[in-house]
């Protein structure tokens, strides 16, 4: 596999909590890409908290060479995430299950710029169509940004060493 996934619902505690830190250590070891959960989630059953932004700083600061994709981009936590992704050249995001229409504009931006490296497709298919999701991010992302947003940033995050100099 090229990276795992790591949903802090499902196991009931943050991104954070000591406990994830030896598979951290062990992906960054391997060079394996994490897939968090750092979105907010309609999961009533866990605290919403546990994905937010400050715990993939922390992740990505104490684990500098571990490559993260943030699933939902960040959905529900605010700009912050932009902030992370900014700060680390490790920490990606990526937007599945969003409608670019509800989408912050300050993320269509960042997605259209100084991220747009940084910023991956996903669908969360079979729950969201293919087709009807590119074609809506297609009529909000700049022209020379779209290749890397459907393909080359996904490359990147999983095969490309991360550049932490």
């Amino acid at each position: 596999a090229a990276a795992i996934l790591i949903s802090p619902f499902d196991l009931k505690y943050p991104l954070n909590d000591r406990l994830l830190y030896p598979l951290y250590g062990v992906c960054e070891l391997l060079k394996k890409t994490v897939i968090v959960h750092g979105s907010m989630h309609f999961w009533r059953e866990s605290y919403m908290w546990h994905g937010q932004p400050q715990y993939v700083d922390e992740i990505a600061v104490d684990f500098p060479e571990l490559k993260i994709i943030v699933s939902h981009g960040g959905y529900g936590f605010g700009s912050q995430i932009l902030a992370v992704a900014q700060r680390h050249p490790s920490v990606y995001l990526e937007f599945s299950a969003l409608d670019p229409i509800f989408v912050d504009p300050a993320f269509l931006y960042a997605a259209n710029t100084y991220l747009s490296k940084k910023c991956i497709f996903g669908t969360d298919y079979p729950f969201v169509d293919f087709s009807v999701a590119i074609k809506r991010w297609e009529k909000v992302l700049r022209k020379d940004v779209l290749e890397s947003f459907f393909r080359q940033n996904l490359l990147d995050a999983l095969f490309k060493a991360p550049d932490v100099s």
